[in-house]
């Protein structure tokens, strides 16, 4: 199977590009060992996700909510649901997702099947939980994953008739294991307003982070005070939007450094930092290398295509 790259638009919602438009549904692998900071960027998309740990130990800190999975056990994500994923553990980290839109059942949404079994999951307050094979309901949800990561490394001419058979059983075993825990789960009772803001924070940052932007100038496109601003982001991403900044800021350096033949100083200029003296001091804090040795080390490591994990 092969691995994918991730793209996104400029609101950091995740694109899904579909081999059949009319069947939206993505199988992917990740090797986190590929990823800028061994993580995925803060990002969401309308569909509803499964990510099963492959090895290693994944922590998931989805709208403000952490959770570690280690290998064998899965997380389920709500649709449009903010999620960022990190590898924790000292071994490599690598998951295979499943995601899929309901429109794969009904392909309208004032449909039975829609406002039965998909609506009341999409306005829930459990944007997230952590699948293990302790219960039945969730021991089946990972059963019939494995079977789709299978069938889809196979690719049989009824590959499509046999993953509708396996996400029905997942979906209804979802909802089982929904309504059986109703009173354990955790309820994030998600402040709509608060939410819309932090990923508008996001977006404002991946478009202008090569630009001198203040926090004011942050606070203002998000229509915020500044302990608003702060308040609001902090509750979804753990950091602050300087914070956040910084670290994008790195992550894109780091894609140059990868992908071009660009000077350090061109970087730190493309990348929003003031001058490469300072960039270098700020890698050297968070990296405990320079950009130089960090450039030589990942050949060293002769990843495959590294790839950013802010990718567009």
């Amino acid at each position: 199977m092969t691995e994918v790259q991730f793209s996104f638009n400029d609101k950091m919602r995740e694109l899904f590009e579909y081999t059949d438009p009319t069947f939206p549904l993505v199988v992917w692998t990740g090797n986190f060992r590929n990823f800028i900071n061994k993580s995925l960027a803060y990002h969401w998309h309308n569909e509803f996700e499964y990510c099963v740990v492959l090895s290693g130990i994944v922590g998931f800190t989805i709208e403000g909510h952490y959770v570690e999975a280690k290998q064998g056990e899965a997380i389920f994500v709500n649709a449009n649901a903010l999620h960022f994923a990190t590898q924790v553990s000292q071994n490599n980290a690598k998951v295979y997702t499943v995601s899929f839109l309901p429109t794969i059942f009904a392909n309208a949404e004032g449909n039975t099947i829609y406002r039965r079994f998909f609506l009341p999951v999409l306005q829930s307050p459990v944007k997230s939980f952590l699948i293990t094979d302790s219960q039945k309901n969730s021991k089946d949800i990972l059963e019939y994953l494995t079977k789709i990561f299978i069938e889809h490394s196979k690719q049989n001419y009824d590959y499509e008739l046999k993953c509708i058979d396996y996400i029905s059983n997942i979906w209804r075993s979802t909802l089982a294991y929904l309504q059986e825990n109703k009173d354990t789960l955790s309820l994030q009772n998600i402040d709509q307003e608060d939410e819309r803001k932090a990923k508008i924070i996001l977006n404002y940052i991946h478009n202008h982070y090569n630009e001198d932007i203040k926090i004011d100038e942050i606070a203002k496109y998000a229509k915020a005070s500044r302990s608003g601003c702060f308040r609001c982001f902090r509750q979804y991403t753990s950091k602050t939007p300087i914070e956040y900044l910084t670290e994008y800021r790195l992550s894109r350096a780091i894609h140059l450094m990868v992908q071009t033949d660009k000077s350090m100083t061109q970087i730190a200029s493309e990348c929003g930092f003031s001058d490469s003296s300072y960039f270098g001091k700020i890698f050297l804090r968070k990296y405990k290398m320079t950009p130089l040795q960090y450039k030589k080390w990942m050949r060293s490591e002769a990843i495959d295509n590294p790839f950013n994990q802010f990718a567009f």
